[in-house]
């Protein structure tokens, strides 16, 4: 090589080092880790703002002009499989031809497909085989695997949607700050023919580099029990001073984080002092090795000042002990932010994440600096999507709109064809309002899934609903907050159970609210509020109540402990994994009643 071309070469690698260090890297960093981490930042910068963000904005103005695209590329390359072939989707040419020659469909239209492919077939519903099969949570209803052929781009495409709405709202944040990931490992399994039966938020060994931007070593990422990835991720969390970011899926896993800190602080600060990972935590003997030699001994100057910050107790503490802590990225589907912020996280903000689900219909939030409502933005150039209005969605071949069809105020189901998984015109049952435009495209705000419709005769009480009901009811209640809540319907309830009521006639639902302060108890005054704040917001419901049809709602107030509790009994009991749960609304099984009823106040 010449001298020239080689001095090139090291200026070229100084001037990416003096990058690096611009950016102010965490001190847990490592040169090795920086370098690495640093590059693949810079790389995936220069993608975003030469290839990705042109893509996604010009896609954003031209919305039906991409899905176009979008739908003849699907065709090309899934349109000679044997599905394909017999639903003449050679012949697809345009959206409008595909509204036209192709069925809306559920997930039982591909069930025996994907059973087949499952066993080894090829060529069935996508002409690329599939690296794995995601498995949905199964907590409302029977799981169903969605075949995925390429895992790794989706999960670039997800990293640029994150990365995006970091530097487009928070421009001080720096990657190389490394962040907070509560994360805990979905176990897996695998179909006859040997392909992986995962859910779709699992890391893999493919996100091994992009795992040193994460406090936790990459060990730390195989954890698959609650308790001991909690600790960890607070362990070498609170370790590092630097934190910029704290990243959790759904904001109910920050707060039974947070409450298990609470209560094991002294512990993970006796553990950064001396380097020690405690014997009490079920860690196999590879993992407890590789994480005990990461503490690198331990550091008492770090653990003498979370000493004196815990110390001082836990209002604000998160930006106490994370100085540069600017923001919470995660989804807040129940609405306890605010609790958490007034208590833990003052001085922090909430981004929101994208919007996204195990059929792949992923939607970025932007933020307030880019669009003037909160919301989440579909790509027209991933999925191609369709909408159903929320008044036709019991037909089962209702009329759908495209993005440039659907009105502001408007509330729909969404329906999906993806290239990644070969379905077509595939019904989520997640229904959105759509609430502006950002350019061309709409802005949608998630409002329920269809399939957590509460419903004694006729009423349809949608999460959405019921959910403004509770927080309502609850906040006329002197001195207390809402901190969760779920449902059911009496018919859940079995004659033989000590619950049922043999002289009660009439139907009615359970109410189970937890808290704060956790055992208040609630009077026979506060309790007919939730059923006043329900009637107010459902006229069916109204009207039934009035006429006699449906009985008062037997409210309970739930102990603490008891949507852990739950969530245990939900993990333990479905296919549903860490990464996935959401405490629900509808509870759609006698044994998680119990559950509920046995950690109530009586």
């Amino acid at each position: 090589m010449e001298p020239g071309i080689l001095d090139l070469g090291l200026l070229g690698l100084c001037l990416v080092y003096l990058w690096i260090l611009s950016q102010r890297p965490s001190r847990r960093h490592t040169f090795k880790t920086v370098s690495q981490f640093g590059l693949l930042v810079l790389v995936k910068k220069c993608l975003h703002n030469l290839r990705d963000y042109p893509i996604a904005k010009v896609s954003w103005r031209k919305p039906r002009e991409h899905q176009e695209h979008l739908l003849i590329d699907i065709i090309k390359k899934n349109g000679n499989t044997e599905y394909g072939r017999r639903f003449g989707l050679q012949e697809v040419k345009s959206l409008d031809d595909l509204r036209r020659r192709h069925p809306l469909t559920t997930y039982e239209h591909y069930r025996g497909y994907v059973e087949r492919m499952m066993n080894g077939e090829t060529n069935i519903l996508t002409a690329k085989t599939p690296a794995s099969f995601v498995r949905t949570t199964g907590t409302t209803g029977r799981s169903k695997h969605i075949p995925l052929t390429s895992k790794i781009n989706l999960f670039k495409r997800i990293r640029t949607t994150l990365n995006l709405t970091l530097l487009e709202n928070y421009p001080d944040v720096s990657l190389l700050q490394k962040q907070l990931n509560l994360y805990v490992s979905p176990r897996v399994s695998r179909t006859k023919s040997g392909a992986l039966i995962e859910s779709i938020g699992r890391f893999s060994d493919e996100h091994r580099t992009p795992l040193l931007g994460y406090t936790s070593p990459p060990e730390g990422f195989q954890l698959e029990t609650i308790y001991e990835a909690n600790y960890i991720h607070l362990l070498f969390g609170l370790l590092d001073r630097d934190v910029g970011v704290v990243h959790v899926g759904f904001m109910n896993l920050l707060r039974s984080a947070l409450r298990q800190l609470s209560r094991c602080w002294p512990d993970i600060v006796h553990d950064i002092e001396h380097g020690t990972i405690p014997s009490s935590l079920e860690l196999p003997s590879h993992i407890r090795a590789s994480l005990t030699a990461a503490l690198g001994g331990g550091d008492p100057v770090r653990a003498a000042e979370l000493r004196r910050e815990f110390e001082k107790g836990f209002s604000g503490l998160m930006k106490r002990v994370w100085p540069r802590l600017r923001v919470i990225h995660s989804v807040d589907h129940t609405g306890i932010w605010p609790q958490i912020e007034r208590s833990w996280a003052k001085g922090i903000e909430h981004l929101p994440l994208y919007f996204g689900s195990s059929e792949v219909f992923t939607c970025p939030y932007l933020g307030l600096n880019s669009m003037n409502v909160h919301g989440h933005v579909p790509l027209p150039s991933v999925v191609v999507t369709e909408f159903i209005k929320v008044e036709d969605t019991d037909q089962s071949q209702p009329k759908t709109y495209f993005m440039d069809e659907v009105e502001v105020g408007q509330c729909y189901e969404v329906a999906v064809t993806h290239e990644w998984f070969g379905f077509y015109r595939y019904r989520t049952g997640d229904i959105f309002q759509v609430v502006g435009f950002h350019e061309n495209c709409p802005i949608l705000q998630f409002q329920y899934r269809l399939g957590q419709i509460l419903n004694l005769f006729y009423e349809k009480l949608n999460t959405n609903v019921v959910d403004e009901a509770m927080k309502a009811a609850v906040a006329r209640w002197p001195g207390v907050s809402l901190t969760e809540y779920t449902v059911a319907e009496s018919s859940l309830v079995p004659e033989d159970s000590s619950e049922y009521e043999p002289n009660e006639d009439l139907l009615y639902y359970y109410v189970f609210l937890e808290l704060e302060p956790s055992e208040k108890s609630i009077t026979d005054e506060e309790k007919k509020t939730v059923d006043e704040e329900l009637r107010l917001r459902n006229g069916d419901y109204d009207r039934l109540r009035r006429e006699g049809s449906i009985s008062h709602p037997r409210v309970h107030s739930v102990r603490s402990g008891g949507f852990e509790a739950l969530r245990d009994h939900v993990l333990q009991n479905t296919n549903a994994t860490p990464l996935q749960y959401k405490v629900p609304q509808k509870l759609r099984s006698f044994s998680f009643f119990q559950i509920m009823l046995a950690h109530s106040l009586r």
